[in-house]
């Protein structure tokens, strides 16, 4: 019997929004650059662990294809009227390979423009710091840090 993965993949996905979000809350809260440059980079793997969770539904979605098919061809081998194509036959298959052959490249293309304004974001945030009240809670920023990056790897580990 063979695991199903869109669950393991839902609950990715809601941690990583989790964690992004709890990350952006506390850089706010402690108005650090090292804070906002986290916050930043888990809000990009939210973004990526979104598109593996429709990547993995759409794998899914053709194995079940696949499975119906053969199960068809178990029963009757040539009742047919007509002769399919192989590409007729399987349409989730065609889909999954248009996704792979447009969305993954542009998608990728994307990641690489939004990492890039994220590190100009953090440069300019650098050069001229806003003039907020910096508030010294490093132990309460690294505590829940560190919580949440071994909340993730526990998940990513043994799921």
């Amino acid at each position: 019997m063979e695991r199903n993965s869109q669950p393991t993949g839902l609950v990715n996905l809601i941690i990583a929004l989790l964690t992004a979000a709890v990350g952006t809350y506390i850089s706010r809260q402690t108005a650090g650059i090292t804070d906002e440059v986290v916050s930043a980079f888990l809000g990009l793997g939210f973004l990526v662990a979104l598109f593996s969770y429709f990547q993995m539904r759409m794998e899914a979605r053709e194995k079940l294809e696949k499975l119906e098919l053969d199960e068809l061809a178990k029963s009757a081998r040539s009742t047919t009227l007509f002769e399919g194509t192989d590409a007729e036959a399987f349409p989730a298959r065609r889909a999954r390979e248009q996704f792979e052959r447009w969305l993954v490249p542009a998608f990728c293309i994307l990641m690489l423009v939004l990492q890039g304004l994220a590190v100009w974001w953090v440069w300019q945030q650098t050069i001229n710091p806003p003039a907020a009240a910096v508030k010294t809670s490093l132990p309460m920023m690294a505590a829940f840090f560190g919580g949440l990056f071994f909340l993730q790897f526990i998940t990513g580990r043994y799921a």
